[in-house]
C-alpha cells in the first residue's frame, strides 16, 4: 500500500458533444472504473478517495451511490473551460494534488491555449486527461503528449502512481 494517499479529483465533462454516440457509455465506464479500483482491497492506487465533478456551464461536486446513477446523465450545453479553471482554482484542500479530466476535450483553441497556460503555473497539481472521443487512436494520443493525455483503454495507466509538482 501506497502510504500517504489522496483525494483523486475527476473532473466529467458532461457538454453535449460528450452526448454522441458512444461517448456516455464510455464516459460511464471510465467513472465506474475508477470507483471498482477504488474499493479492491489493497489497492495500489495513489489515492484514497475521489471527489468527482460534472462540467458543462456550470461544475458540480456530484456524489455517486451506485453505478445506476450514472445511466441518468444528462448532456447538454457547452464545457466552460474558465469554470473547470475556477472548479482548480477553488480547491484549498492540500489532499487533492491529482486531477483526471474525463472529456472529448472539444474545445477552440483559445480555451485549450488558456488552460495550458493555467496548468503551467500551477505546480500543486498533476492534471491527466482522458480524451473520449470516436475514432481517436492510441498513436494519435501519443503524438499529443503521452505524460498528460490518455486513451480510454489506458484508464489504468492513467490511474497509476504519477509524480507530483512540488
Amino acid at each position: 500500500m501506497i502510504q500517504n494517499k489522496s483525494t483523486l479529483m475527476v473532473i466529467a465533462d458532461i457538454s453535449g458533444s460528450m452526448g454522441e454516440a458512444a461517448k456516455p457509455a464510455i464516459l460511464r465506464d471510465m467513472i465506474s472504473h475508477i470507483g471498482e479500483g477504488l474499493s479492491l482491497k489493497n489497492n495500489t492506487l495513489p489515492f484514497n478517495e475521489i471527489e468527482l465533478f460534472f462540467c458543462n456551464e456550470k461544475c458540480k461536486s456530484v456524489k455517486i451511490k451506485s453505478t445506476e446513477d450514472l445511466l441518468t446523465l444528462e448532456f447538454g450545453g457547452k464545457l466552460n473551460i474558465d469554470g473547470v479553471i475556477d472548479l482548480l482554482k477553488a480547491n484549498k484542500d492540500d489532499n487533492i494534488n491529482r486531477v483526471i479530466i474525463l472529456s472529448d476535450w472539444n474545445l477552440n483553441k483559445e480555451n485549450k491555449q488558456r488552460f495550458v497556460n493555467f496548468v503551467k503555473h500551477k505546480k500543486k497539481f498533476s492534471i491527466r486527461v482522458v480524451l473520449i472521443e470516436i475514432g481517436l487512436t492510441v498513436e494519435d494520443i501519443k503524438n499529443m503528449n503521452s505524460r498528460h493525455y490518455f486513451h480510454p483503454q489506458d484508464i489504468s495507466k492513467a490511474l497509476s502512481p504519477w509524480p507530483i509538482l512540488e
